[in-house]
C-alpha cells in the first residue's frame, strides 16, 4: 500500500512539474497574449480599480481577438489633452464593460464611431469623445470616475451608459454625495473581491486559456465549462455560487411584478443618477443616460431559456422584455434627467437578422456598436440643437 501511495505521490509531483514547465514555456512564447481579463486591472484609491496604465497586448478567445491598449490614466482610450481645444464640443462616456469594449478593437467601439459620425455630420463643428469605462463598474465607481478624472476634461456632455436591470441598484447615500464615504465603500468592496479564493482562479494562466478555449469549441462545451466552474465555486466559496433566485428584472419582464424592496432599490439608484446630473450641470455640462438592453430582451429564445432555467411559466400576453427600460425612462423623466433607451433600435436591427451580441461573451459585436453609435448620434443631434 505504501508503495502505491508513493507512486501516486511521485506521479502527482511529476505532473505538477510538467504543467509548471509547460506554463512557463507558454508565458515566454506569448508575452503579449492575455488569457483572462483579471491581469488587466489594478486597485485604485480613487475609483476602486481600473486598467493598468500603458497596457499594450492582445486578448484572444474563440469568439474574438482584440488589441488592448490603455492610456496613461488607465482607461481603454486614446490619450486626450486636459485643455479642451477651442471650439471643440467634448463628450465624456462613462460606464462598465460595454464602454470599455474589450470585445472589439478600439476603432470599432461605439464611442469612437460616434466621434467620427458627429464630425462627419456636424457641418463644421469639432467633436471629441473621451471614454472612461471599466468592466464591472457600477454607479458608485462611475460617479467617482467623474469626480476624480472626468470633470478635469471639462466635457460639454456626459453620457452614462447603463443597463436598467443590473447597473441600477441601491446606493444608500445622503445628498449631496460625500465623495470620501463613496471612496471608502468602493475600495472596501474591491479589496473584498480581490481577496476571495474564487477570484484567484482567474489569473492569466496560458494553460487555463488553452484548455478553456478548446473546450468552448466543442458542441455544448461552453455549457460544460460553466457548469464545472459553478460547481467548483460552490465547493471553494459559497458566496460566489450562482444566485439561487432569478434577477428581479426577469420576474418584472415576465409578470410586471416588482417587490417593494426592489422598487425602492431601483428608485434609490435613479435618485443617485439625478444627483449625478446635478453635479455635471454644476460643471456646466449636460448628462444623457443611455440604457442598454440585455441580449435576452432582443432574442426570444434566450429569454425563454432564462424562464425555463428558473421554472417560470409566464402568460405570453404578460411578457414585456422592455418593461424595465420603460420604468427607467419614466423615472428619469420625472427626475428631469435626459435618457435614451437603445432597446427599440437594437430590436429592429435584431429583427433584420443582425447579430448584436456575442453568443458566449454576451457583449456587443461590431454590429452592436454600430447600432448603438447611430442611435446615440440621432438622440444627441436632437438634444444639441
Amino acid at each position: 500500500m505504501k508503495k502505491v501511495l508513493g507512486r501516486v505521490a511521485l506521479a502527482g509531483v511529476g505532473l505538477a512539474l510538467a504543467l509548471g514547465l509547460f506554463e512557463g514555456v507558454l508565458q515566454l512564447l506569448t508575452p503579449g497574449l492575455a488569457g483572462t481579463f483579471r491581469g488587466f486591472y489594478e486597485t485604485s484609491p480613487e475609483v476602486g480599480y481600473k486598467m493598468k496604465p500603458g497596457l499594450d497586448l492582445v486578448y484572444s478567445n474563440p469568439e474574438y481577438r482584440t488589441e488592448i491598449r490603455s492610456n496613461s490614466l488607465g482607461f481603454r482610450d486614446d490619450e486626450h489633452s486636459l485643455v479642451k481645444p477651442e471650439g471643440t464640443i467634448r463628450i465624456l462616456v462613462l460606464g462598465d464593460s460595454f464602454v470599455e469594449s474589450l470585445q472589439v478593437d478600439l476603432e470599432e467601439t461605439f464611442h469612437q464611431i460616434l466621434e467620427q459620425r458627429l464630425n462627419e455630420t456636424s457641418g463644421g463643428a469639432k467633436f471629441e469623445v473621451i471614454a472612461m469605462g471599466v468592466g464591472g463598474f457600477g454607479l458608485s465607481n462611475e460617479y467617482l470616475t467623474w469626480e476624480h478624472f472626468g470633470r478635469d476634461f471639462n466635457p460639454d456632455w456626459v453620457l452614462l451608459v447603463a443597463g436598467s436591470m443590473n447597473d441600477i441598484g441601491c446606493v444608500g447615500l445622503d445628498y449631496p454625495v460625500d465623495v470620501e464615504q463613496l471612496e471608502e465603500r468602493v475600495v472596501t468592496t474591491t479589496n473584498a473581491l480581490k481577496g476571495s479564493r474564487t477570484g484567484r482562479l482567474y489569473r492569466s494562466f496560458r494553460t487555463y486559456t488553452i484548455l478553456r478555449n478548446q473546450l468552448w469549441r466543442l458542441p455544448g462545451g461552453y455549457s460544460v465549462f460553466t457548469g464545472l466552474r459553478s460547481a467548483l465555486f460552490k465547493v471553494l466559496n459559497q458566496e460566489d455560487a450562482q444566485a439561487t433566485e432569478p434577477n428581479p428584472w426577469l420576474i418584472y419582464a415576465a409578470s410586471g411584478e416588482l417587490s417593494p424592496a426592489t422598487r425602492q432599490c431601483w428608485e434609490q439608484g435613479y435618485e443617485f443618477i439625478a444627483e449625478f446630473e446635478r453635479s455635471v450641470r454644476a460643471q456646466g455640462g449636460e448628462l444623457l443616460v443611455v440604457m442598454r438592453p440585455r441580449v435576452e430582451q432582443l432574442v426570444e429564445s434566450r429569454l425563454q431559456r432564462e424562464f425555463d432555467f428558473w421554472d417560470l411559466e409566464p402568460e405570453a400576453s404578460q411578457v414585456d422584455p422592455d418593461r424595465a427600460d420603460n420604468f427607467a425612462e419614466e423615472t428619469l423623466a420625472t427626475l428631469g434627467v435626459a435618457s435614451l433607451v437603445l432597446y427599440p433600435y437594437m430590436r429592429r436591427a435584431t429583427d433584420d437578422s443582425k447579430i448584436l451580441h456575442f453568443k458566449v461573451d454576451r457583449h456587443w459585436t461590431k454590429a452592436g456598436h454600430q447600432v448603438a453609435a447611430e442611435a446615440i448620434l440621432e438622440k444627441f443631434t436632437g438634444l444639441a440643437k
